[in-house]
């Protein structure tokens, strides 16, 4: 299967088709249930996170009016469920989320502060504290021969 996503970003509103899939290699979409009905209000997904080897097993970051959530489906997109919730906070807690490469069960979700998961996104512990600055916008993989990506 394949997913895109259709979002617009105009400044500090999110607005967009949602998440489409693919089971043809691309000849035709299909909207799953994440789409722009979902919300009753902007949102912004700036990533889709598939699992490497369960193409229907896929995790999204979503923000917009002072919230921020993540969300899984099991089942290609038909259902959607929040894992990890934040409202009230102006400046959207979290922006980015990544999945190591090498063990799909850590996912790691930074902004104003950093969460990580290592059950697949299941359940999260703030790891903040951890770290100098925790103003993380965009998430980045080092890869090397030591850890390779």
């Amino acid at each position: 299967m394949t997913y895109i996503l259709v979002p617009e970003w105009d400044l500090m509103k999110g607005y967009g088709t949602g998440i489409w899939k693919s089971t043809d290699n691309g000849l035709t979409w299909n909207e799953t249930g994440l789409n722009s009905q979902s919300f009753d209000t902007s949102f912004i997904v700036p990533k889709i996170l598939q699992h490497p080897t369960k193409s229907t097993l896929l995790a999204i970051l979503n923000f917009g009016n002072q919230e921020s959530k993540i969300m899984k489906t099991y089942n290609g997109g038909d259902a959607w469920y929040t894992k990890y919730t934040k409202k009230g906070n102006p400046q959207m807690e979290l922006f980015d989320t990544d999945m190591n490469p090498q063990n799909q069960n850590i996912i790691i979700a930074g902004g104003k502060k950093l969460i990580f998961s290592s059950n697949l996104g299941e359940s999260w512990i703030d790891i903040t504290s951890r770290v100098i600055d925790t103003n993380v916008y965009k998430l980045n993989r080092d890869c090397n021969n030591i850890s390779p990506c």
